[in-house]
């Protein structure tokens, strides 16, 4: 649970900042270039594949090799996997460097006025891609050795810094480009810091060796992530591409901006994800059985602790952006919030399971899962968004992950012995909070009370409060409660 809070606190801290730097950087930037901010990003996400999923490789095996007390197998799983990702990184900063022009100018169409910046944000991106796939890796090794007050340490001050230092550039009268510069030394210096805190917190690791069986092993597992890696950015942004291609690269922003603070609300799921990959990992070999309730747990708490921000949005998303980001903003963005809000839960909620399945040695049926919907899912996100726009973006994307959370949480309950009925008692104890909190938010919209004034900010501090009062005392379990009551004082 310690971990859970380190990740949580962590990630939030980052989700404020952004949140915070969010509207100046998209006025600043203006909407054009927010969007190709963005697509850069989504174009990238691609080019992941090089990773061959080395980075969840090695956290796994390194936590069973712990656990085994295996020293030869963390310190080779370790360095095979820092030597494939180092070359990884240099054949996708080659393949974008040569590709980019090709990929802004006949593939996504953008405006020749902006191919240019295109061009360069996809070089630099690449660079930053390069440098991030690193450091998931160290970042991965900390977490499998349980230093997570570490690796959120090193991730607070430099996403910090990352932040403050693109509002920084662009106060300065600088642009896109130098933004991303900026992000690239950023993420190199977090590489850096990760890889010697590794060094400090398992010595053994100061005597590099590689060997083949080790890379083999790693490839073995990580080759099957390869090809959900090739799959998984398409799921997740195709809609996005789509958007591009048929509307225009400055609408794509209104899309992109409320996408960006679902997808920020990872936080959530990934504090909880970050602990349960190793945990699921060390108990398959010591405790099976003790999956079960981290599976059962960890879908309750995010179901819990998601779903009060998920009808936040949905109920109050319009408010919300014209405190934000404007009226116009607004306007444009709040219905597709809200519907990005709910599909935002289930993806949520899909975690512990595709999570559990990775950690026990069956990625995959997660990989068969989203290639089935894949198949599915392409023509159909493509139907809407010719059709409905942004809303259709939205729709699309929100019924993918719905679908699939409830085919991933069927196959992770088989696959642990579990019954389905866990979730009907998920429904009866986190149920009745979510429903009490979204009747009181509804009351602040039919009452249309602004967000930002007195009365507005004390009712939602009030909503809060006594829904965290209703989490502690309903949805939480006694061991729990004991956890945080004791990382709380310190005991």
């Amino acid at each position: 649970m310690s971990g859970v809070l380190w990740n949580f606190l962590g990630q939030g801290w980052l989700l404020v900042v952004a949140f915070l730097a969010t509207p100046y950087i998209v006025r600043t930037l203006e909407v054009d270039l927010y969007g190709l901010y963005s697509l850069a990003g989504f174009v990238l996400s691609y080019f992941a594949f090089l990773e061959f999923g080395l980075g969840a490789a090695v956290t796994k095996y390194i936590s069973q090799y712990l656990a085994e007390d295996n020293v030869e197998g963390v310190v080779t799983s370790f360095w095979a996997g820092l030597a494939w990702l180092a070359a990884g990184g240099l054949a996708c900063v080659l393949v974008v460097g040569l590709l980019a022009e090709g990929i802004a100018s006949s593939l996504l169409h953008v405006p020749a006025r902006l191919q240019p910046s295109a061009v360069a944000a996809f070089r630099i991106s690449a660079l930053i891609l390069c440098a991030s796939m690193l450091a998931g890796l160290t970042g991965g090794t900390l977490r499998s050795a349980g230093r997570f007050g570490m690796v959120n340490l090193t991730s607070i001050v430099t996403g910090t810094a990352q932040t403050a230092l693109s509002v920084g550039l662009l106060w300065a009268g600088y642009s896109l480009a130098e933004i991303l510069w900026g992000m690239l030394v950023c993420q190199a210096a977090l590489l850096a810091w990760q890889f010697s805190l590794c060094l400090h917190a398992l010595p053994v690791l100061r005597k590099p060796r590689l060997t083949r069986g080790a890379l083999t092993r790693l490839l073995g597992y990580g080759g099957i992530l390869t090809l959900a890696s090739l799959i998984g950015p398409v799921l997740t942004n195709v809609e996005k591409l789509f958007m591009a291609r048929l509307t225009s690269v400055g609408l794509l922003t209104y899309y992109a901006v409320p996408f960006s603070l679902i997808d920020r609300l990872g936080v959530i799921p990934s504090a909880f994800g970050a602990v349960l990959f190793p945990s699921y990992s060390y108990f398959s070999a010591k405790e099976p059985e003790r999956n079960r309730e981290l599976h059962s747990r960890g879908t309750l708490y995010i179901c819990a602790s998601y779903g009060f921000f998920a009808s936040f949005f949905l109920l109050l998303g319009t408010p919300f952006l014209r405190a934000w980001m404007g009226a116009e903003f607004a306007d444009r963005s709040a219905p597709v919030l809200g519907i990005l809000a709910v599909g935002g839960l289930f993806n949520a909620m899909a975690r512990p399971a595709i999570t559990a399945l990775q950690g026990v040695g069956k990625p995959h049926i997660p990989l068969l899962l989203q290639g089935v919907e894949l198949l599915l899912y392409i023509p159909s996100a493509y139907a809407l968004i010719r059709g409905f726009g942004m809303i259709g973006a939205a729709a699309a994307w929100s019924g993918r992950v719905m679908v699939d959370a409830c085919l991933l949480h069927l196959a992770s309950c088989l696959e642990l012995g579990e019954g389905p009925r866990i979730y009907w008692k998920l429904l009866k104890v986190a149920g009745p909070p979510l429903a009490a909190c979204s009747v009181a938010f509804l009351a602040i919209r039919m009452w249309d009370v602004p967000l930002l004034t007195p009365t507005g900010i004390l009712g939602i501090l009030i909503i809060a409060s006594m829904y965290g009062a209703a989490v502690w005392r309903v949805v939480l379990d006694v061991q729990t409660r004991e956890r945080v009551a004791a990382l709380w004082t310190g005991a």
